[in-house]
């Protein structure tokens, strides 16, 4: 039996996600704003277990109990696999720095890397005695490594998040019961986020043109597709602790997850 914390199951990958692992017989936790009535209908038609906690990942003070009762709550006595899977994000302020708001940049990167960084510290020290398989999964970005104007704030906290990554990874291979925590940057996504971007200003953000062609040109990704690919290096064993992954770039030997 294995269980999922993901956070940001209300649409896109988050929602991608959870349904393919409810569909594979996984438990699914979901920490968002808003509750997904599609997963729970889903879960509840297989017999999958599916909770929803409200949780406003800006408020990092309350998020280490939310992790707590999630690894209180799930069931040990058959648990073979535990996994979080920090998939919440947000693209907002776009624009150039010296033009946005102070509250908007806090804001940021209290949901892209502060949240993130409290969940996997918590789950990390709470798991620690768990003798089954562990996993971190950040959902990255290709932006961490190539500067976009007007995307100051996005570009340095996924950079910060593949970062993080390295290093929980490289601190992971000296305990006796690692956590394996990996980064995945799933490319060019057909989700709100990306609806977010093309109806951007382009003052604001001079790159807009490329991904409304993008779009326009049917490129994007689906985000089954790319939940089907994170799914299958959840608990593979092959992919080394600390690795930060491209999915455009990755082939996977093996999809029998």
């Amino acid at each position: 039996m294995r269980y999922h914390l993901i956070t940001g199951i209300s649409s896109g990958i988050g929602e991608a996600l959870a349904a393919r692992l409810i569909l594979h017989g996984d438990n699914v936790i979901g920490l968002s704003r808003n509750d997904n009535p599609m997963l729970r209908e889903l879960a509840g038609r297989f017999g999958i277990i599916y909770r929803f906690i409200p949780a406003d990942l800006s408020e990092t003070g309350k998020l280490p109990a939310l992790v707590r009762t999630f690894l209180k709550e799930i069931d040990k006595k058959d648990l073979s696999g535990v996994s979080l899977i920090n998939n919440a994000g947000t693209i907002e302020p776009v624009g150039f720095s010296g033009t946005t708001g102070s509250r908007e940049i806090k804001n940021h990167y209290l949901i892209n890397l502060v949240a993130p960084a409290v969940l996997a510290n918590e789950f990390i020290r709470l798991s620690r005695r768990l003798r089954i398989r562990k996993t971190i999964v950040n959902i990255s970005s290709g932006a961490a490594h190539k500067p976009y104007e007007g995307w100051s704030s996005y570009c340095s906290g996924k950079a910060g998040l593949n970062m993080l990554t390295r290093t929980l990874g490289a601190e992971q291979k000296k305990m006796e019961f690692p956590v394996r925590v990996i980064s995945v940057a799933p490319g060019v996504v057909d989700t709100p986020m990306q609806k977010l971007v093309r109806e951007s200003n382009e003052t604001e953000f001079p790159m807009r043109r490329r991904f409304a062609a993008l779009h326009e040109g049917n490129k994007l990704l689906s985000p089954q597709t790319v939940a089907e690919r994170i799914a299958s290096l959840l608990f593979d064993d092959s992919i080394e602790g600390g690795s930060v992954i491209d999915l455009r770039e990755f082939r996977h030997p093996r999809l029998d997850w």
